[in-house]
């Protein structure tokens, strides 16, 4: 298990903001498009954790 760190994070809403705003967890494909836009800063990611990270982030807004 390894932190965010702040350039994930705006790697991850700049491309799944939508998802996050319409409360929608995010499909394979999506996460894996997400990757591949921004290979630097989620080399380190695979689609399941950008999957679980959306979905987390949803439910903590929920709250």
């Amino acid at each position: 298990k390894k932190k965010w760190d702040t350039s994930e994070v705006k790697a991850v809403e700049k491309h799944l903001y939508t998802f996050i705003k319409s409360c929608r967890v995010p499909g394979k494909k999506e996460c894996e498009d997400c990757i591949k836009a921004e290979p630097v800063a989620l080399k380190d990611r695979d689609w399941l954790a950008v999957k679980f990270f959306v979905k987390n982030r949803i439910t903590s807004l929920k709250k």
